[in-house]
């Protein structure tokens, strides 16, 4: 490269990264999405452009327009490209930035969803291509921690709006969710994420051909319950873990296996650990009373069903004498 060109290279970038303080100033999302379109290819001004993206993000308003704008698309087409090695933390930035913009309006973090509250986002591009370049993304990126971590919490919002849900499990999402479990078993960051995603995924059953053509009904319940059994000391991991177990159980052809495994046993060691916890009480009595196992509902914690769940962070009320409505969570 001449000297000519670095320095035109060299007031291009200044230039973006200067556009980037004018973006956060004036809360205009559309200047850094062009910032990020046009240099992609060059890691740390793309990671600096996705950092002022996240927070204007934040605000509902801001993240209203960046979903009806580019910034979908842009997003996509950075995770779909195959990079070359090092450009992985890139990669892990564009897909926490996607769940953000996926958030929906009214949500925040771990909230569970209340559709009355809450307005999903509707981005025709998440069918059009954002789906297949997630899945994609994880696929290709299997040993890299970091991206299979990120891509799940951002396959949470993904699964939200019930077109994008049924698209995604026909994509495979399960098995590549799986897949991240199985590759990484000791990291609990992706166990966690993995199972926060599984949460929206898993509530409409798995035993359907769009699933079991990639992975067995068996096999999900055996990684949840592995991961749930491996970080059952961490309160967030039991959890996302037991409120998977909770989804599935709706499905009267899993109980025999969730039966066999010993569920009930396992939620009931869950609440003992994390005895505050009354979402996870709540869920472990409903589930218990489904399975047939009225023996350990006055488990070794002596807790009772009483009061139900409630309103978790604005979220739906659940009654604990028998839930019968799937849980479903937004980031």
């Amino acid at each position: 490269m001449g000297c000519a060109s670095r320095q035109r290279l060299h007031y291009a970038l200044s230039r973006s990264l200067f556009e980037l303080t004018l973006s956060l100033r004036d809360k205009d999302v559309s200047i850094a999405t062009n910032v990020l379109s046009t240099h992609s290819e060059v890691d740390a001004v793309s990671i600096q452009a996705m950092g002022a993206i996240c927070k204007l993000l934040e605000n509902e308003g801001v993240r209203q327009d960046a979903q009806n704008g580019s910034l979908p698309e842009v997003l996509f087409n950075l995770v779909k490209a195959e990079r070359a090695a090092g450009s992985e933390a890139m990669v892990a930035k564009a897909l926490y930035t996607i769940m953000l913009l996926l958030r929906p309006k009214g949500g925040s973090e771990g909230i569970l969803l209340r559709t009355a509250k809450m307005s999903i986002p509707k981005i025709p591009s998440v069918i059009g291509m954002g789906i297949d370049a997630v899945l994609g993304c994880l696929r290709h990126n299997l040993v890299h921690a970091k991206i299979q971590e990120m891509g799940c919490w951002a396959l949470v919002n993904m699964a939200l709006r019930s077109s994008h849900k049924q698209a995604l499990l026909h994509g495979g999402v399960i098995q590549v969710i799986v897949n991240a479990m199985d590759a990484h078993p000791t990291n609990k960051k992706v166990q966690y994420r993995a199972l926060f995603a599984l949460i929206n995924l898993v509530n409409m059953g798995v035993r359907h051909k769009t699933t079991t053509a990639h992975v067995p009904a068996e096999r999900i319940i055996e990684r949840v319950l592995e991961s749930t059994a491996n970080f059952i000391k961490c309160r967030d991991v039991a959890d996302r873990g037991c409120m998977v177990l909770y989804n599935l159980s709706l499905d009267s052809r899993n109980h025999d296996y969730l039966r066999l495994s010993k569920v009930p046993l396992l939620m009931g060691q869950a609440v003992t650990l994390h005895s505050n916890n009354r979402v996870l009480e709540s869920i472990w009595n409903s589930t218990t009373t489904r399975l047939g196992r009225t023996d350990v509902l006055a488990g070794a914690a002596g807790h009772s069903g009483a009061g139900g769940l409630g309103n978790v962070n604005g979220g739906m009320g659940l009654d604990t004498s028998g839930l019968i409505q799937p849980t479903m969570l937004a980031h």
